[in-house]
This record gives C-alpha cells, sequence and structure tokens, in this order.
C-alpha cells in the first residue's frame, strides 16, 4: 500500500472508525442516500460509501490527506472545518458521518452549526471519537506520555464516554450508542464499564432542525 507523503498512515479500509459507522448504518443499507464524510482523510468511507450505492463525497482541509484524494479521484471539496462555510446547499445530505474528527477540531459549534445546515430535516449524524477515559491512555498519561495523543496524533479536544455524549446531545437526539476496543470488537467489560475499557466510542443522531 502506498504511504503518501506526510499523511503519517496508510490507506486502510478497516479502521475502527470505519466498522462503528457500519455497526450504526450498514453499508448495505446507504444505497441512494446523499453522504457527506466531513474531515473524510484519505477518502477510504467515501469509497466504501459509493460502493455500496451512496452518493457520497468528502469534505478535508489537510493536505497531504487531499493529495491523496486527488490523486486516487475520490470525490471531495477542500475545506477549513473550524471557520469555513461548507461549500453545499441548505438540506443536501440524508446522512453526515464524523468519523474521528471532532477531536481534532477546537471550534465544535461552527462545526456542528455547518453539518446541520446542510443536512436534511430527520438526517442522520454518525460521530465516532476515542475514549481517552480508557485504561490504556490512563496508563499512558502516568508515565508522563500526553504528549502522544497530542502532538503526534494532532488532537486538540480529548472526550470520554460522558462528555462525548453531553457534546452530542447539544446537536440533536441520540439515537444509538455504540462502544469498541481492540481487544475484541465488543466485549463484556466495554458494555459494563465503558468509561474505562471502551477504546472507541461511536454515536448515531437524528438530526432535530424544524
Amino acid at each position: 500500500m502506498k504511504i503518501y507523503e506526510n499523511a503519517m498512515r496508510e490507506i486502510n479500509y478497516e479502521r475502527e472508525q470505519y466498522n462503528l459507522a457500519n455497526s450504526l448504518i450498514p453499508l448495505k443499507t446507504v444505497s441512494g442516500k446523499d453522504c457527506l464524510d466531513v474531515g473524510c482523510g484519505m477518502g477510504e468511507y467515501v469509497e466504501l460509501l459509493n460502493k455500496n450505492g451512496a452518493k457520497a463525497i468528502g469534505l478535508e482541509g489537510f493536505q497531504p490527506f487531499v493529495t491523496s484524494l486527488v490523486e486516487r479521484n475520490i470525490p471531495h471539496k477542500v475545506c477549513n472545518l473550524e471557520h469555513s462555510p461548507f461549500a453545499f446547499e441548505d438540506n443536501s445530505f440524508d446522512i453526515v458521518y464524523l468519523l474521528d474528527v471532532i477531536e481534532h477540531v477546537f471550534d465544535t459549534e461552527h462545526l456542528f452549526t455547518e453539518i446541520r445546515r446542510v443536512l436534511k430535516k430527520n438526517g442522520l449524524i454518525v460521530l465516532s471519537t476515542p475514549n481517552y477515559s480508557h485504561i490504556s491512555y490512563r496508563i499512558k498519561s502516568l508515565k508522563g506520555r500526553f504528549d502522544l495523543f497530542t502532538y503526534k496524533s494532532r488532537h486538540k479536544k480529548f472526550y470520554n464516554t460522558i462528555s462525548f455524549v453531553k457534546e452530542a446531545q447539544q446537536y440533536g437526539i441520540i439515537e444509538r450508542q455504540i462502544f469498541q476496543n481492540r481487544w475484541g470488537d465488543f466485549c463484556y467489560l466495554s458494555r459494563v464499564f465503558p468509561n474505562c475499557f471502551s477504546m472507541y466510542h461511536g454515536i448515531l443522531i437524528k438530526n432535530a432542525k424544524q
């Protein structure tokens, strides 16, 4: 697999956030849907959506990822997610995906204002983020390695399963939540003690705008 210079990762169709998104809205159900992947990275999920019959496009502002999108002919538009309006009409999309992006953005109010503007009434938002109360992150913090979460990952905000829900509730009606980790997709401990043992958190929101 080709590694794009400065993109910091390989093309990967099996990322945890993609598995979460597929669990919340199965890819086999997206045919004919207008979908937007906000912060689409290297565009793998846009590809998966389109292969399953959706009409999907991505938004991305990180130049190495944009280079990958252009080279691989992935439908996309370039956008600064924190400051710029999305280049789409109101009520354009049935589903908006925000997969492991919210932790990269300070101004989430602007981000969700734009998401809800371009989303159709009763449209769906699929969110995911790492859970920074997971035991592995706690251990790294105790070892003084918080830099692994910030400088290397470019993360600006740090959610756990409680704060993520509080954020999500501001922007619509929570329809479903799902938890996942790397040691068994949906293990018992993740379900019973998600804030400690769930590494990833996915939420499905229904747009409640009038």
